[in-house]
């Protein structure tokens, strides 16, 4: 079953690459139904996981290069299986956002983003250190070239440093596993990369406490790049916002999870006495990521920097949520196993219910900045707001950016909310102040997703004329020539805010052609003013008959059609909305698959000699 939803996407690729058609819709479909089938066996495989059963499930294991001690293993559990469903929901969406948005080597591009899924499974299911390490350098480089060739304007500079950040922290983690792999030779027995023969025999017969830290370092800074924790997290805004629409979804719905998952499989089981110890670093860095990302996000000019930014504040949750269930746990001196784990199960189901939930809510963010780039051919906030009211033009799209902007400002009965407030009791055992730190940036939250909003959707307030935004004076002066500026007038031709060319730059004649319309699958068919014009045709917002006098609500300054969700973003948005919505009334959805996952860990990290009693103890309640 894993292996399927490992390679399924690869025979997609294959099949798209070697289509003798130039007709891109077949290579949407065949994406869509890879990525169909894929979401299907994820979904089969959550419905078939054994929620009370310890250890993997659906494991498959076979030789592959003995010499070395590699072999072919696979396997999840609860966290894993948590993170291949979320992924295999998100690659759907991600084909539909990319129906009409991606329109030049539609082939490659299809291609690229099936090899991405190959790797991004594989990471959350692979249980040897050579199988994991395949996969973690794999999702690098189709990620690095969906940005660098279908990004925006900085696309080549934000793949470069992209592909260098996370090599530098693949590295690190390479040198770590060859000296883990020598290491734990003398516990295992014999030369292993298994991750569970591994992490078994660390358990029973920790390893030495320097090596522990200088490993706990290593790995750590693969992961803290990955997340990206502050201070590596420079990377993320210029991939995010120089991405395509897909690959920030894919980016910051399972991509940063990888990093937290890492934190999950390696650092706190393998070296539980390092992790204990550096927890206390782990959580002010955490605080300092939480801070910074909303201060930050909250004077961002550009809507999908803001969502990068947020991201390294949701982040930074996941992170203080794993490490102060470390942190509790290693007061384990005088108190039972069994209390340990009633104590800090709280810091690591909501660390994980936090990734989980940043996936569907931050996913679904950047699936509406790009619905609205679509249309406007900008992101800037106050370029839209001076533009047009998003809100009374596409209603559905704003109610559901509205969700996704109060799910990921926490508000209760949407995801956001349970996992945050998890962590939060589990960092208020720590210590008081670090609760309250935390608590008081969801203000800052609530302010810079608002205020957004309220810009955005909303344009305006007080002196805000709709004949203005929509391209009509009050009067029909004939004003001199005047330079395009990125806020009003013309882009090309004279000022004429009195004939329908106020507001909305026009887009680069390069993207669009000079004078032509818009891609009319995406913003409709009437077509732009001629190039140097300065006055738009009667489809560009005037009426005939009264010249100026009687906007169409639904027509743009420049000429452009502005109409709600279309199909594939209707179906890529609204499932994702309720979904945010079911696990924020049903929480248990997602928790009672972090249970027993959470008591393995947990055991792992303390005293083995009643580890057995504990598992059972805990399982059977």
């Amino acid at each position: 079953m894993l292996s399927a939803m490992t390679y399924i996407p690869l025979i997609g690729a294959v099949i798209i690459a070697v289509l003798p058609t130039k007709n891109p819709n077949v290579f949407r479909w065949v994406a869509l139904l890879t990525t169909l089938v894929n979401f299907g066996l994820s979904l089969y495989t959550t419905l078939s996981f054994n929620r009370g059963q310890p250890g993997y499930q659906f494991e498959e294991k076979a030789n592959w290069i003995q010499p070395i001690g590699a072999g072919y293993h696979m396997g999840v559990d609860g966290v894993s299986v948590l993170m291949v469903q979320l992924n295999g929901l998100l690659f759907v969406l991600a084909v539909l956002a990319s129906w009409f948005s991606i329109q030049k080597r539609v082939r490659e591009y299809f291609v690229a983003l099936l090899i991405l899924n190959i790797g991004l499974v594989g990471v959350f299911c692979a249980l040897d250190f050579f199988l994991f390490y395949i996969f973690w350098e794999l999702v690098l480089i189709p990620m690095a070239i969906l940005i660098g060739v279908w990004g925006g304007a900085n696309r080549i500079y934000a793949a470069y440093k992209f592909f260098l950040y996370t090599l530098v922290g693949s590295l690190l983690m390479l040198v770590a596993i060859i000296a883990l792999y020598f290491q734990a030779q003398p516990l295992v027995g014999h030369f292993t990369l298994d991750i569970v023969e591994i992490t078994n025999a660390t358990a029973a017969h920790p390893l030495n406490y320097t090596f522990q830290v200088l490993a706990f370092l290593a790995f750590g800074s693969a992961f803290a790049i990955k997340v990206p924790l502050w201070p590596f997290h420079t990377w993320l805004p210029d991939a995010h916002t120089e991405a395509p629409t897909a690959g920030s979804v894919i980016l910051a719905g399972t991509m940063l999870k990888m990093g937290c998952y890492g934190f999950i499989r390696f650092n706190l089981p393998l070296f539980p006495d390092a992790s204990k110890d550096l927890a206390l670093l782990m959580i002010v860095l955490a605080l300092i990521a939480i801070v910074y990302g909303a201060m930050v996000a909250l004077v961002q000019p550009d809507m999908k920097k803001l969502v990068a930014y947020s991201s390294v504040s949701h982040m930074g949750f996941v992170i203080l949520g794993l490490f102060a269930f470390a942190y509790g746990l290693g007061g384990s001196s005088g108190q039972t196993t069994d209390a340990l784990l009633l104590k800090n199960s709280q810091a690591f189901e909501g660390a994980v219910f936090v990734m989980f939930a940043h996936g569907l809510l931050t996913g679904g963010l950047f699936l509406g900045v790009g619905v609205i780039y679509e249309r406007l051919h900008t992101r800037d906030i106050k370029t839209i707001q001076n533009t047009t009211r998003v809100a009374s033009r596409m209603p559905v799209y704003a109610t559901i950016f509205m969700l996704f902007a109060m799910g990921s400002l926490g508000l209760p009965g949407i995801a956001g909310f349970v996992g945050e407030f998890l962590v939060m009791q589990g960092a208020f055992r720590v210590n008081g102040w670090i609760a309250f730190v935390a608590s008081f940036v969801i203000i800052f939250a609530a302010i810079y997703l608002l205020w957004m909003y309220q810009r955005v959707f909303f344009g305006k307030v007080g002196d805000y004329d709709p004949a203005v935004a929509l391209g009509h004076g009050a009067g029909h002066e004939h004003t001199p020539d005047t330079p395009a500026t990125n806020q009003s007038g013309p882009a090309r031709g004279a000022d004429n805010s009195a004939h329908g060319q106020h507001g909305l730059p026009m887009p680069d004649s390069e993207k669009y052609g000079s004078g032509t319309g818009l891609d009319t699958n995406r913003v409709g068919t009437d077509t732009l003013p001629e190039k140097g014009s300065g006055h738009a045709t009667p489809h560009a917002g005037h009426d005939n008959t009264a010249h100026g006098h009687h906007p169409d609500p639904d027509i743009l300054a420049n000429g452009a059609k502005f109409p709600d969700l279309n199909l594939p973003e209707g179906l890529a948005l609204i499932p994702m909305g309720i979904l945010a919505i079911v696990v924020g009334v049903v929480p248990a959805l997602v928790l009672d698959f972090l249970t027993v996952s959470g008591s393995n860990l947990a055991v792992t990290m303390v005293e083995h000699s009643d580890k057995l009693a504990a598992i059972v103890q805990l399982v059977g309640k």
